[in-house]
């Protein structure tokens, strides 16, 4: 197990504001520990029953003690706003991600419920926004397929690149996502993409 100081550690005091990217707000300080899931390196379709609910008890843990940490460096009164790559669906109908990393993408009602038991912060937003991509009706579809590959591409990578060279060399990684790129620009992924994202607004207590 590899701890990542900046989530786990205090390392500054009377902080203002915080911002706190996907990168580090979606990820877990280690895989749940004895965690049967032959043939995955994440929660998808195909996995055990137990493999979902081990994930959502070490991001309650996980994010529980990240919200502590954050209270005790912001000042009373301070604000951090926190973006979350969310899903709407049980992790289990979820077979478009990555697919054992430690990382876990929460629902709304997750978050909230992890937010309010620790209760380091009051909650002045938390709203989770879907776009589907192959929706016509939708303010924000994108026409460019190729666009659309890339901006998840990059978007998975940026907050799993570190994890997926630790255990695979750095030499993969560009060949990877350039493969992850045109596998969600097809037009069978496009039909099923949902993005969510979990857009939250916290006050220090």
């Amino acid at each position: 197990m590899v701890i990542d100081l900046a989530y786990s550690t205090i390392k500054n005091r009377d902080i203002q504001n915080r911002d706190i990217r996907p990168e580090f707000a979606n990820k877990l300080l280690c895989v749940p520990p004895s965690l049967e899931n032959k043939g995955n390196i994440y929660v998808v379709k195909t996995s055990d029953p137990k493999v979902p609910e081990a994930y959502l008890n070490q991001f309650q843990k996980d994010f529980s003690l990240f919200l502590s940490l954050r209270s005790e460096e912001i000042v009373p009164q301070g604000r951090m706003f926190i973006t979350l790559v969310g899903r709407s669906g049980t992790v289990k109908e979820d077979d478009i991600d990555l697919s054992n990393l430690p990382l876990y993408t929460p629902r709304e009602e997750e978050v909230k419920e992890i937010i309010e038991k620790e209760a380091s912060f009051i909650i002045e937003t938390l709203k989770a926004f879907e776009i589907n991509h192959s929706d016509p009706r939708d303010g924000n579809l994108v026409f460019d397929e190729n666009r659309i590959g890339n901006y998840f591409a990059s978007e998975r990578r940026a907050i799993t690149e570190p994890m997926l060279a630790r255990h695979f060399g750095d030499h993969i990684i560009d060949h990877l996502f350039s493969k992850y790129a045109k596998h969600m620009s097809s037009k069978s992924m496009l039909e099923r993409i949902k993005h969510t994202t979990i857009v939250i607004y916290l006050i220090n207590k």
